[in-house]
């Protein structure tokens, strides 16, 4: 019965705290490098779906208001490139696969 209580109380403080023991004085990260994103969007094959607008979890993109590209459509830009995390979603579900993300490290 002993047994049993020590892995409830082990799978408690898993739960509770994300590790077996919580630690007060958690040692900061330091010299750790910095990895931001970078998109590419070729805007003359895009078509304006709207799908990498929808699809980026940091609001990097939107559709052009007032532009048009030679095929007549609104097509993507990087609104907020700043903000870009890297994780390629938008050029994952991209039908015109005109969108390219890089890593940049920054150290």
């Amino acid at each position: 019965m002993e047994l049993l209580n020590f892995f409830l109380l082990l799978r408690l403080r898993w739960l509770v705290f994300g590790r077996l023991a919580p630690t007060n004085n958690p040692k900061p990260l330091k010299n750790m490098a910095k990895v931001y994103g970078a998109v590419t969007i070729e805007a003359q094959r895009c078509k304006g779906c709207d799908l990498c607008v929808v699809a980026c979890p940091a609001d990097v993109l939107l559709l052009q208001p007032k532009e048009v590209n030679d095929r007549g459509y609104h097509y993507a830009f990087a609104a907020n490139p700043e903000k870009c995390i890297g994780c390629a979603a938008c050029a994952t579900v991209c039908p015109d696969a005109c969108i390219e993300v890089y890593r940049v490290v920054e150290k």
